[in-house]
Parts: structure tokens; C-alpha cells; sequence
């Protein structure tokens, strides 16, 4: 203890521990302590498009799927890079993108330090080299951290041989730029898009009149350089691009997990059930293994409010909801296991059903809490692995396999 008078009174005790440990933490709907710190994201960025991202008064853009160009809202192309890895530059006025209309950004995706348009990735492909490429296995243009230019067409330095589509990891944005790698890509000042790289150089200039300035040159550079990524509590990239989740799916509460009009929950440390809003229990699993069916109308996780998620942790291809965890050991089977180290069910792949007590397949012997790796979720439905566990229509709850099995239906009924 800490007190204002400025002395300390040490432990074990345990006469003020209520003090603070009744208290709830807020909703987790909350915001994030990182935003309650830095405040709400306010990004200045850019915009999106049907293959194109828009930096200030400029455009990059999958015209085709054979051209990519840099082009200015005054109607210059200063830049096209061809499927075939050769270069056209400016000034010109065709290969414009500024007649698409702002909207849904067909056609964009990231991976780690790259960004795909339409058919063509720009992007770091090591410290000191970033490229222009097509799928088809060219590469128009190397930019080179020491300010100068290779261009094609040529077949190395290609991203599309060393990456895979994913998360955008190395990729943050800020007032009219991208930051990818070491490497940004910005509007200057609304007639001057440049790519500079964090040592200083600027490597190329894109202008206005349709023009292209190369490097090495440094007198550019603070232009861009100087401006600061968004904070980290914003947005990511690809949030900015797809739009924040509004994904239909469930919510939680105290040791349960609401998909629909059903609820998976730890009732207490011995039982867990699948029960429906109407009040039917369909299944009770045991600390001990053993199965309990419904219909029933006890141990009905219902009576408890949505709120804070407590006792629900996740790890590889699991979920652990009080004491019980359920994911897939494996490719074939899916288990529901209590910490005891009882198995009440393992469905298998194959549509059949396994039942306790046992004890292999045993999500507590191969696992340990950690990242929700392997797990997604979607409309009144979770995908653990190659299973399914969703509300098919307000009345029948399954637990399918992507081969395309149904291994269980809980009906509303409690049957």
C-alpha cells in the first residue's frame, strides 16, 4: 500500500484488496487504453478506388491489366509501367485514372511490405530495393535506396516471387504518403509525388506538367520525410481501405459465447452446455466426460446480461470458455475437453461422434492459451480450424467439417 502521506505498508494482508478488486473493468465496447491515451484517430491519408489509391492530388493506378501509371488530377500521365516490365513515360494524357469515381477499392490487397493493384505490386522487396512488378514475372522499375533507378524490363527484385497476400505488415500511411518499408511514396505539396527512401534520397519525382525527375537527390525529401505516420491507435491500412469490421456474428458475456439464438457457456466449473434462447438445454457436458442430452430446461446459460467477456480465452485452433476448451486437435477431429483432463466429445471429420468419458484427443495436453491463430467468424458462426459451429437458422445449431460433413444438430427443442 501506498499512502498520500508518503510512507508504504507492505503485505501479506488482505483488508483493502476489495477496495479496488471489486471494481469492474469498463465494457470492452470501450475504447482501448492506447486511445484513451493518444486520443481518437484523426488521419489525414488519402482515398480509395476501383484499382487505384489516391494521395493528394494524384493517382496510382491499375488502368488495366497490362498498365499501371502515375497520373495527376490535372489529366498528366507522368508514368505508365507496362505488364511487359518496359517503361512509358510522360508527359501524355492517356492512362489517366481521375475519371473513376472514389468508392469501394476493388482490386487492392496487401502482404508484408507491398501493396497489390489490379495486377501489379509496388513494394520494399529488402532494405534497399523496392520495385514496380506484374504477375506475369516482370519488373519495370527498381528503386534503389542510393537514389538511383533500374529500370526494366527485368525479372529481378520481383515481389510476386518472394511474397504472399496477407496481412499489410510494414505498411503504415500518414498525411498523403506511404510509408512501406523504408521506402514512401507522398504527395509533396499537390504537383511534385515523390519516392524517397529513409536515408535521405529521393529517387524519383513525379510532376505535374507529366514530367519525371529522377534522383539521387536529397534537396526534395523533407517534403515527404518529414511528415509523421498516423498514430498506432488508428486505423490500419487495410481498414482504411476495406472499411472497419461490421461483421454480423455474436456477442459474450460472463463464461458464454452468443451465436444466434444459441449460447456455448461454462455454467459452472463442472458443466457446459449448448442451450437455446427459448429455454432448452440441448447438451450438458461434464467435468467427468460423461454427456447429458436435453431436452432440459436446467443449466441454460440465458439469465446472464452481455457484457465483458470473462473466463474466455483463446489459442491455436481453440477456445477456452471457463474450464472447458473446444477446437480442433487436428485436421480430423474436434474435441470438447474439460481441464481435469476428461473428453466429453470428439466429432470427427467423417460425421461421427465419439463420445466420453475419454482421454485422447485432449486440447489441454497439445495446446497452450495464446493468439486466436486458425480461428475466424462470420454471420452467427465460428470457424475453428476445418470445423464449423454456427446458427443455421434461429432454431438448428451445427457443428460441421469443411469436407462437408454435419457432425451434430442441437435443435431448439433441446433435442
Amino acid at each position: 500500500i501506498y499512502r498520500g502521506d508518503g510512507t508504504v505498508h507492505p503485505g501479506p494482508r488482505t483488508d483493502w484488496t476489495a477496495h479496488v478488486g471489486n471494481r469492474l473493468p469498463v465494457s470492452w465496447t470501450c475504447q482501448s487504453l492506447e486511445e484513451m491515451a493518444h486520443g481518437t484517430c484523426d488521419a489525414k491519408f488519402g482515398t480509395f478506388g476501383d484499382r487505384f489509391i489516391q494521395l493528394g492530388h494524384w493517382r496510382l493506378a491499375a488502368i488495366d491489366g497490362n498498365h499501371f501509371s502515375i497520373s495527376h488530377k490535372d489529366g498528366q500521365t507522368a508514368q505508365i509501367y507496362s505488364y511487359d516490365g518496359t517503361l512509358h513515360p510522360g508527359p501524355r494524357t492517356d492512362y489517366n485514372a481521375w475519371s473513376r469515381p472514389i468508392g469501394y477499392p476493388y482490386g487492392i490487397t496487401f502482404g508484408p511490405s507491398f501493396i497489390q493493384i489490379g495486377l501489379f505490386r509496388l513494394g520494399m522487396v529488402d532494405k534497399e530495393h523496392f520495385s514496380i512488378a506484374h504477375k506475369y514475372g516482370y519488373v519495370s522499375q527498381i528503386f534503389r535506396s542510393d537514389g538511383t533507378l533500374h529500370p526494366g524490363p527485368r525479372s529481378d527484385y520481383d515481389l510476386w516471387k518472394v511474397r504472399s497476400s496477407g496481412p499489410a505488415s510494414g505498411i503504415t500511411y500518414g498525411d498523403r504518403f506511404l510509408q512501406i518499408g523504408k521506402f514512401r511514396i507522398g504527395d509533396a505539396d499537390g504537383w511534385h509525388m515523390l519516392i524517397t527512401h529513409v536515408d535521405g534520397q529521393t529517387i524519383q519525382i513525379y510532376r505535374g506538367d507529366g514530367t519525371v525527375h529522377p534522383g539521387p537527390r536529397t534537396d526534395w525529401t523533407a517534403h515527404v520525410g518529414n511528415r509523421l505516420p498516423v498514430s498506432w491507435t488508428c486505423q490500419s491500412l487495410e481498414e482504411m481501405a476495406h472499411g472497419t469490421c461490421d461483421a454480423k456474428f455474436g456477442t459474450f458475456g460472463d463464461r458464454f459465447i452468443q451465436l444466434g439464438h444459441w449460447r456455448l457457456a461454462a455454467i459452472d466449473g463442472n458443466h457446459f452446455s449448448i442451450s437455446h434462447k427459448d429455454g432448452q438445454t440441448a447438451q450438458i457436458y461434464s467435468y467427468d466426460g460423461t454427456l447429458h442430452p436435453g431436452p432440459r430446461t436446467d443449466y441454460n446459460a440465458w439469465s446472464r446480461p452481455i457484457g465483458y467477456p470473462y473466463g474466455i480465452t483463446f489459442g491455436p485452433s481453440f477456445i477456452q470458455i471457463g474450464l472447458f476448451r473446444l477446437g480442433m486437435v487436428d485436421k480430423e477431429h474436434f474435441s470438447i475437453a474439460h481441464k481435469y483432463g476428461y473428453v466429453s466429445q470428439i466429432f470427427r471429420s467423417d460425421g461421427t461422434l465419439h463420445p466420453g468419458p475419454r482421454s485422447d484427443y485432449d486440447l489441454w495436453k497439445v495446446r497452450s492459451s495464446g493468439p486466436a491463430s486458425g480461428i475466424t467468424y462470420g454471420d452467427r458462426f465460428l470457424q475453428i480450424g476445418k470445423f464449423r459451429i454456427g446458427d443455421a437458422d434461429g432454431w438448428h445449431m451445427l457443428i460441421t467439417h469443411v469436407d462437408g460433413q454435419t457432425i451434430q444438430i442441437y435443435r431448439g427443442d433441446g433435442t
